[in-house]
């Protein structure tokens, strides 16, 4: 695009608070400053702002680049709600004022959603809506609310929006396609998060030796459903007695989870890690045989691309997000959600079969490569922006 267009104004809406808390150069910083690097080089002189949704009532506004990290300290329980949303109408008034949004895009297609929405109609200004779970899973509804009626109500609210966006990113196929199968928009864009696991420092090695170890990354959250990856340890554990488990992350479910180890008889056998920083992770990966994940739903199963990048197979449930990533018989083996004597299978036989699983680990590194290049996909959500833009 020829720097004869005019400079605009890019506005996101999240809810990652995490980079008012990690550094300048942590992995989800970093990632919307290359956003901007790109978007100024597309359209020099331009702006882009990340309005985020947060508890922190001590996070401070920042900018690096020509992105600005500004907080929106909320309550979004209860009637408090309320409050949140007129105070996001406000803040995007106010930046409008300052200098005119161009393009709005929400990494949430409910709930602030609206408000953007409101917001965007009002001034004829384009809105693009993100989506990065299955919106279309039974599961992640069920966990919209724990009341029957309010979650029927989100979800009804949800599938609305849809349809007024400008344009929609689906982070997964599996979703853009029942978005267009449902006739609920025909603009939507396939753009998963860019990894930056798969650009230069953060590359996989190659060397390293790895033991019998079977390994899980990410939140310890009930999306995530590890007391069924318990289960499949369970079993793993009976037929491989050298086989060590990990488990790394922070979630409310930690205590629990461990208490249910206890109970399995795996207190010696699994090891929660806890956080891990970013750039630590390679390592984490690298020393695994095995990556097993059991989650009900995802949108694009980041963590699971990172354990392919990394060479470490995979032994996952046949589900949207992941169907994406995990090539059954090339890169691991995919499973029915409740298949838990299936799953222990595969994870056995990537175990005592190291030819096998470092043949499907070379495999699935390549194809990651290719498919999620992260610098592909991060020009390809900024000119979807951009394109979006007045020129």
């Amino acid at each position: 695009m020829s720097s004869g267009h005019r400079r605009c104004h890019i506005v996101q809406i999240g809810s990652d608070d995490s980079v008012f808390s990690l550094s300048r150069d942590s992995e989800p910083v970093r990632r919307q400053v290359t956003y901007g690097e790109v978007l100024e080089s597309l359209r020099p002189g331009s702006v882009m702002t990340l309005v985020v949704l947060t508890r922190k009532e001590d996070a401070i506004p920042f900018q690096v680049g020509n992105v600005v990290f500004r907080p929106l300290a909320v309550n979004l329980r209860g009637w408090s709600k309320l409050r949140a949303w007129r105070d996001l109408y406000a803040i995007l008034d106010e930046l409008d004022r300052k200098q005119r949004i161009d393009v709005l895009t929400t990494q949430t297609v409910y709930d602030v959603a609206w408000v953007a929405l409101l917001f965007a109609k009002k001034r004829r200004r384009a809105i693009i809506g993100q989506i990065h779970f299955d919106i279309f899973n039974p599961y992640a509804k069920r966990g919209m609310s724990r009341y029957p009626i309010v979650r029927h109500i989100r979800y009804a609210t949800l599938l609305a929006a849809l349809k007024h966006f400008t344009a929609i990113r689906a982070v997964g196929e599996g979703i853009a396609r029942e978005i267009r199968r449902r006739n609920l928009h025909d603009d939507v864009h396939v753009i998963p998060v860019p990894m930056a696991m798969l650009t230069g420092e953060l590359a996989c090695a190659g060397k390293q030796e790895r033991n019998s170890k079977v390994l899980f990354v990410g939140r310890l959250a009930g999306q995530k459903n590890l007391a069924t990856w318990l289960k499949v340890v369970e079993l793993v554990a009976q037929r491989v007695p050298e086989a060590a488990f990990e488990i790394v992350g922070e979630g409310k479910l930690r205590k629990a989870l461990e208490d249910l180890a206890k109970e399995k008889g795996l207190r010696d056998k699994v090891r929660f890690t806890g956080f891990v920083d970013y750039r630590r992770l390679p390592e984490i990966y690298q020393s695994a045989s095995v990556f097993l994940i059991t989650s009900l739903y995802e949108g694009f199963g980041r963590v699971v691309a990172e354990a392919l990048a990394n060479r470490v197979p995979v032994v996952a449930p046949q589900i949207t997000g992941i169907e994406d990533i995990v090539v059954h018989g090339r890169s691991g083996f995919l499973h029915s959600p409740s298949d838990v004597t299936g799953m222990a299978g595969s994870v056995i036989s990537l175990l005592c079969n190291p030819a096998m699983r470092d043949e499907m680990g070379r495999w699935g590194e390549t194809f990651v490569r290719r498919k999620f290049n992260p610098e592909t996909l991060t020009k390809k959500w900024v000119q979807l922006l951009v394109e979006r833009a007045p020129v």
